[in-house]
Order: C-alpha cells, then structure tokens, then sequence
C-alpha cells in the first residue's frame, strides 16, 4: 500500500494541478506537466490506494534496487524491449514519471505523449532531487491487487437459456509479480468464468477476463465471487435477472445490433453507418469460424454449424465486447 503518512497542505497555486484530473475511465482531455519533486509527493498523497496511478521509474534495475519510491514500478529505459514495454501500459492510467536526475524521464514524458497517454507527470530532478528533500525512499517491493472495475455485476432480464458477459479488469497496483492464487468455484451455479489461474502480473500490469450469465430458468441469481492473489483478495456481487427464452437480441454494443435468430439458423448483424466494426466468431474451442467487417448489415448461416455454445467479438477503434452465444436448434 501507499503508506506515506504526512500532513497534506496543498498551497492555492498547486490546486489547480489537480482541477482538471478526473476519473481516468471518462477521462477525454490529456494532462501533462512537469512538476518539482513536492509537487510529485503531493501527488502521491492524494493518489493513496487508487489502482489507476503508477509511479514509473525509468532508471536501470541496479539504480531501482537501492532506493526507490514506494510502489514504484521499474521499467528500465535502457532495456532493448522498453519501447514494447512502455506501449504495453494502459494509456488511461495516470503516470508519475521519473529517472535519477531528469535527462531519461524527460524523453519518455515525449514518448508516452506521442503514444496519446492521457495523464503524464514528469518528476522535475528525478530520485536526486527526491532525496535531497529528505522524502522517503525504499528497497522493498510487493504486488498489490487493483480493480479497475465495479465490484458489483448485474445482468438484468437475460433470456432464459441465453449468455450474457460482463468484462472485468484486475492490476497490479504495485511493484513486484502479482499471482492469482484461486477464485471461486462457478460449477453448478448459472454463471461462469474464462479466468486464468495462471496469469501473473508485474507493476502496473492489467488482466481481463469475462463473467458470464445462462439463467436456465426464471429464478432470479445472486453469489459472492471472490478472486484471491499474493497482493491482496477482491469480491465482487454476482446479480442476475432472466426473462422467458426468445430468439436472443442484443443492443448493448453501441450502434450494433446482435440478433441470434434460433428459428432459421442465423445470426444477423446490423450497425449505423460510418463505423467500421471487425468481427470473429469461435467454438468453444477457440476454433475461428468466421471473420469479417460489419458495415450495415451481416448475416452468418449457421446451418452448418454443431449445436454449441459460441464466440461472437465485436471491435471498433475504442471498443470490445464479447457475446457468448448459445446455437441450440
């Protein structure tokens, strides 16, 4: 965790620093700024525990290892892979940003611009300047698990015998390997999950994965899932509603329209004019049976296909979503 524990006074001229920082997941405008070293721990402070903020430090593993910022996360500049590394990130984040004296910190403030990040604060001297204010520095490191999610999950008025998804997305809000330890058992209940038990994240990493919801009959459904790691245990309240099964239609994927007509085989697309929406279509087996762009309208026979549960991706430019679909005929 976060554990500076000092006095906050915030001067009226920092304020405005953070008058225009808002909840990075309806974040649009991009902030960046280079900032002292007080303005760097003041930042720090009001950031305690938020899984969307990452301390990034640049210098080399040896420079890390002898002092650092708490829950810093390393990222060596010099590494032949740090550019790979760097547009791995999640560009919704918000970044404190540093080297040991400025030079290297500056030019990845650069990169992480032209990599559109929205929010990027260089730490003006780097860990030089840090320490000769007498801020606390450490050497030790652990994971702390993030949501950068809502912990409760409803789906509401799911035809019985159809799947509906949810996507969820965990991080690693620290600065050593985060490992997912267990989860939940889902057998025997209406929800399920493609989790991965195997997973392991460093610093500032994220992992998605999906729930999905099958009433099978019209009783409402309710369960407590909970994902366990290294760094810390997350809970999230598992809430369904069905409706009597019908041909399923879905509308939740902005200006798309999902329908899996079960009398005549088919699942139909359709889409507003002007975006280009790519889509995939996989077996339980993540076998690919069908891959192509929606425009207006698309329609995928099915007749040939086993009865099943498949995969239907969505994708524009900005967004995903994943439909579990049942083709029972």
């Amino acid at each position: 965790m976060k554990k500076y524990l000092f006095t906050l006074l915030l001067s009226a001229s920092f304020i405005g620093l953070f008058a225009n920082i808002h909840n990075p997941k309806s974040q649009k405008i991009a902030n960046y700024a280079n900032i002292s070293v007080a303005q760097a721990r003041d930042t720090i402070l009001t950031r305690i525990n938020d899984p969307w903020f990452v301390i990034l430090d640049v210098r080399t593993p040896t420079e890390y290892a002898s002092l650092h910022l708490e829950e810093g996360v390393s990222l060596d500049f010099y590494a032949a892979d740090f550019s790979a590394k760097l547009a791995a990130l999640n560009r919704d984040k918000i970044y404190l940003l540093h080297c040991a004296s400025g030079g290297r910190s500056a030019q990845v403030y650069t990169m992480m611009q032209n990599l559109n990040f929205q929010t990027v604060y260089n730490m003006l001297g780097g860990t030089n300047a840090w320490v000769n204010a007498a801020y606390p520095t450490v050497t030790s490191v652990a994971p702390v698990l993030g949501l950068l999610c809502d912990t409760a999950v409803n789906f509401n008025n799911t035809p019985v015998n159809a799947t509906d998804s949810v996507k969820i997305t965990l991080t690693n809000a620290a600065n050593d390997t985060l490992r997912f330890m267990n989860i939940t058992d889902l057998s025997g209940t209406d929800f399920s999950t493609d989790f991965d038990t195997n997973t392991t994240l460093f610093g500032a990493l994220d992992y998605s994965f999906y729930i999905y919801y099958t009433p099978t009959d019209l009783f409402a459904d309710s369960l407590v899932f909970t994902v366990q790691t290294n760094g810390g245990a997350a809970q999230f309240t598992l809430h369904g509603t069905a409706t009597p099964a019908t041909n399923i239609n879905r509308t939740d994927f902005t200006g798309v329209n999902v329908f899996n007509d079960l009398n005549n085989r088919q699942i139909v697309l359709t889409a507003d004019g002007g975006q280009k929406i790519s889509f995939s279509l996989y077996d339980m087996g993540g076998k690919l049976m069908l891959a192509s762009y929606l425009f207006e309208k698309q329609v995928i026979d099915c007749a040939s296909f086993k009865n099943g549960i498949y995969f239907l991706s969505l994708k524009t430019s900005e967004n995903i979503k994943t439909y579990k679909l049942p083709l029972f005929y």
